[in-house]
């Protein structure tokens, strides 16, 4: 999918350079004894999937000027206007007003002079902060303009404006610092500036000597939601991105990537919200959302971003080899995924239920073995399980397999005595006894003739259902020989 990034006149006035960072890292697993199981960045985790809208929906709207993914359905509309209110910063003094030379009532100031870049032709130079620069609707930040010179002794004042509404919203006529809390009641995006300039509340002041650089301050809430985050290969969950602010009249989309792939985003250009249905076959992902400029890799610079949800689409198939094994006789135990977990934070496990114990684990591979024996007879329940961390009773699988009994088998049958019998009736006596006749051999005997007159093992032997029983039957001499 290969669009050209929209060229915005909005994005021009808004160009800026996002601080933050946050990490988005997916979860770490630890083994048994502690050491930790980190999943490889980028490694193949499975197939890329598709993605499709949810069913019912619509797509979202998509111009040239702003396109949305045409698997992606928007929802929401404009939010409500946002009211700001501008004070004083907690425990900070107004600053220094004059009938010459004023400050407004809700701006402290200080005499701390910091260092700048390069100066202008006037020798001033002003920088400026917001703390924090992203927050919930109706939290506050601090806005704070540094002048490399105490302003006092000059014409000249620091002012702070607020560039998306034009609003003014403090000045200082002393210090090198203006600092001013701003709040605002609902979920907006709005840039600010400070200047170096003379007195003045309109945008942009008179005689400005410094401009600081654009600081953009959100208020907003964000979340990623997931139908469904364990799944079997082929089955569909919906991932839905919601802000608290529509991202159609702002320059900013909503998008949401897989980090295990870093794969091409699901975005959308308007709307609260931005949801689509994913189905894919083996594979463990990583979804997080962002409100950002338009990437077709994950920002590194973003308004907000949401928290990361793993999702997995993993099979787990659990057998055993015999299935009856005899008392003292081991069975081959194999869990099969249908991933290789070794690229994921993933173990593959095999518990037994019946001892309550944990009879293997595997950090790498796709499959999981181990051999099992009992001395007495007894049945014994098996399951399998990929977890993060291996465990008798983890508190998250992420695959399941079926529960398997194995049950082990001591000698139960007593051998009939088949002596005397005609091969007929010795088959019918094995069978009804539980046991399978084993061959046929012959011996010269006269006094049994087509009779059974020997047998392996012998009668009142004790032995495992299924037994064969060999026979021997008697048979006149070879001529010229004859029986009596």
């Amino acid at each position: 999918m290969g669009h050209l990034h929209p060229v915005r006149l909005i994005g021009a006035l808004l160009g800026l350079a996002l601080a933050l960072t946050v990490s988005a890292a997916g979860p770490m697993s630890a083994s048994a004894d502690g050491a930790a199981k980190q999943p490889t960045a980028n490694a193949a985790q499975g197939d890329a999937g598709t993605q499709a809208l949810p069913a019912g929906a619509k797509a979202c709207p998509s111009t040239p000027a702003k396109p949305s993914a045409s698997f992606a359905t928007c929802g929401g509309s404009a939010s409500a206007d946002s009211t700001a209110t501008i004070s004083l910063p907690g425990g900070a003094v107004p600053c220094t007003s004059t009938a010459t030379k004023k400050s407004s009532g809700a701006a402290a100031c200080s005499s701390a002079v910091a260092a700048g870049s390069a100066t202008n032709a006037a020798g001033f130079v002003v920088t400026l902060g917001a703390s924090p620069s992203s927050l919930a609707p109706g939290g506050s930040t601090t806005l704070t303009a540094t002048s490399n010179q105490d302003v006092g002794p000059t014409p000249y004042y620091i002012e702070i404006f607020n560039t998306t509404t034009g609003a003014f919203e403090a000045e200082c006529g002393y210090g090198s610092s203006c600092a001013t809390i701003v709040a605002e009641s609902g979920s907006t995006v709005q840039n600010f500036i400070a200047y170096i300039s003379g007195y003045g509340t309109t945008l942009p002041p008179p005689n400005v000597v410094a401009t600081s650089q654009t600081v953009v301050v959100s208020w907003l809430t964000f979340s990623l939601s997931v139908t469904n985050a364990t799944l079997l290969p082929g089955q569909s969950t919906t991932i839905i991105a919601t802000s608290s602010l529509d991202v159609g009249p702002t320059p900013y989309y909503i998008e949401i990537f897989d980090l295990a792939t870093s794969a091409y985003p699901i975005y959308c250009g308007s709307g609260t919200t931005c949801a689509t249905t994913v189905t894919r076959s083996s594979a463990v992902a990583y979804y997080v959302a962002y409100i950002t400029t338009f990437t077709a890799s994950p920002p590194a610079s973003y308004l907000a971003v949401s928290e990361t949800f793993l999702v997995t689409w993993i099979s787990l198939d659990l057998t055993a080899s015999p299935a009856q094994p005899r008392t003292g006789d081991s069975t081959l135990l194999t869990a099969t995924a249908s991933l290789d977990v070794g690229p994921t934070p993933f173990y593959i496990e095999i518990v037994d239920l019946s001892l309550e114990t944990l009879v293997a684990f595997c950090g790498s591979g796709a499959s999981c073995s181990a051999s099992v024996s009992q001395g007495p007879a007894t049945i014994h329940s098996y399951i399998a399980f990929v977890v993060a961390h291996p465990n008798v009773f983890p508190s998250k699988a992420w695959a399941t397999s079926y529960s398997l009994e194995v049950a082990w088998t001591a000698p139960s049958i007593t051998v009939p005595d088949l002596y005397g019998q005609t091969p007929d009736q010795a088959d019918a006596t094995l069978q009804a006894a539980g046991l399978v006749g084993g061959g046929l051999d012959s011996a010269v005997d006269c006094n049994n003739l087509g009779l059974v007159d020997h047998q392996i093992p012998a009668a009142g032997s004790l032995v495992f259902p299924g037994t064969a029983v060999a026979i021997t039957v008697g048979v006149p001499p070879a001529d010229p020989m004859s029986c009596p």
